[in-house]
């Protein structure tokens, strides 16, 4: 293949323009996934009662767990992708595409059995309530049996995505979301499955999903083919897929043992800190994938760009999706800030010590929040170099390991302000992360050059 006659290639055209379209699909479709996941829980809240609400939200970090460690694996396909796109290897490519789609199904498989095998004792571990562990039980032995589904459809979305593809992925998404919440309502109202019924409806739904991206792939005549009789695993591709993909998984699972630590320590702040940080968080959690949608489209432009040898673009494209991270961080947070009052008491109805505590976590997040975004920027530029190991590296340290240091000294010695004590690490982590991972980028980025080769001269015809 030729490197300038795909229409797939993201290093040629309008820089702007084709990060704006790349991402915004990739916007959609992550808020898409936030809203089918809201409509589970009101299915199952409206319908099924507060012990099988309970219980989905007992089963949640376990999904969130499992989940996020394959979707970093994923991140390993897209960046192999992309760079083989970039550098125009048709070999490279088809090796990338097969290996992966077999590393879907192996992963969805082990996983799933070892998901369906630890589901009761992992939520005994998290002393899930005795009243709702066999929902959550339940919810979660179902769920892990479509895991080779989901595995396949994020993997297929992955290569897509790598190619500068990200309307297929979102249109896979409606699609599956509009079966979604039919077969949940079916399965529950009419079926009387309750959670259960969730459960099975999210499986059809991945299915869905997975035959559509498959169909696709199997259907094209890019160079991106799938032939499915020739799935395979070529180790060397999948040792790079996995030097890219693990650590980035690590990376996602290690954040969310934070997470849950700091969460513990919300929890012992009261019920009204509590009530106040999820209202906030509701609103926080928006503009977050609002901004991470530029930093997925960062993996993806960087590494194309790095396997073309167009360093100077490449650069052009960081700058554009951190200007783009900051408008939306600004704007949707100063916006979050100035309506702030109506805003949280569609959460918050009648609890004024709630509504303070939320304004309190408001006002420590929104000014800073900026420095999040650009932070998941500049990683994901990290990762589309391919120093995955570096950047998972400067994130336990820099955002986790310090979270969980101030926790167990700092906030655990506060005796005055202890809220706004624990809330003060989300804006110190970006920060001190921040500054990391932009010297780890140019070191990264100094190495690679060197050894990838010079500068590939820009086409006068092209921006």
């Amino acid at each position: 293949m030729s490197k300038n006659t795909s229409h797939t290639l993201l290093t040629e055209g309008n820089l702007v323009a084709r990060v704006i379209t790349f991402a915004i699909p990739v916007m959609l479709t992550n808020m898409l996934q936030m809203f089918l996941t809201t409509i589970d829980n009101v299915v199952i809240g409206q319908f099924c009662g507060s012990n099988d609400l309970g219980a989905m939200g007992c089963a949640s970090p376990v999904v969130s767990l499992i989940i996020n460690i394959l979707l970093g694996i994923s991140t390993g396909t897209a960046v192999c992708t992309a760079q083989a796109m970039g550098s125009g290897n048709k070999k490279d490519i088809y090796e990338i595409v097969h290996t992966s789609m077999a590393t879907a199904v192996a992963c969805g498989v082990i996983f799933g059995i070892i998901g369906i095998g630890i589901a009761e004792q992992s939520l005994v571990w998290m002393a899930c309530p005795s009243e709702m562990l066999s929902g959550a039980t339940t919810y979660l032995r179902i769920y892990f049996l479509g895991m080779p589904f989901t595995m396949i459809y994020n993997f297929g979305a992955a290569i897509l995505r790598a190619t500068g593809d990200t309307k297929r992925p979102l249109y896979y998404m409606i699609a599956a979301g509009a079966v979604n919440v039919c077969f949940n309502l079916f399965f529950v109202l009419v079926c009387g499955l309750g959670i259960a019924g969730v459960a099975i409806g999210t499986i059809v739904s991945q299915l869905i999903a997975a035959i559509l991206v498959c169909r696709y792939l199997v259907k094209t005549n890019e160079v991106f083919r799938l032939e499915i009789k020739k799935i395979k695993i070529y180790p060397k591709k999948l040792a790079r897929i996995l030097r890219v993909g693990i650590p980035s998984g690590l990376q996602s699972s290690v954040y969310c043992v934070s997470n849950i630590v700091i969460q513990s320590s919300v929890n012992s702040l009261g019920a009204a800190v509590v009530t106040g940080a999820s209202a906030q968080g509701n609103y926080e959690a928006f503009v977050s994938v609002a901004m991470t949608s530029f930093a997925q489209t960062a993996i993806t432009f960087v590494a194309q760009h790095m396997g073309a040898k167009k360093y100077k673009r490449m650069n052009r494209c960081i700058l554009v999706c951190i200007c783009a991270v900051s408008v939306i961080s600004l704007s949707l947070n100063g916006l979050m800030w100035l309506f702030r009052d109506p805003l949280l008491r569609v959460f918050i109805v009648d609890n004024e010590a709630a509504l303070k505590e939320a304004v309190l976590r408001m006002s420590v997040i929104c000014p800073f929040h900026i420095f999040c975004g650009i932070l998941d920027v500049v990683s994901g530029s990290v990762q589309g170099l391919g120093a995955s190991v570096s950047s998972t590296s400067v994130s336990l340290a820099g955002t986790c390991g310090l979270r969980l240091l101030w926790v167990a000294t700092v906030f655990k010695n506060a005796t005055e302000n202890r809220a706004l004590t624990l809330f003060a690490i989300y804006p110190i982590s970006w920060i001190c992360s921040l500054i990391a991972m932009i010297i780890l980028f140019f070191i990264m980025r100094h190495r690679i050059i060197k050894r990838n080769g010079p500068e590939e001269p820009l086409e006068p015809t092209k921006n």
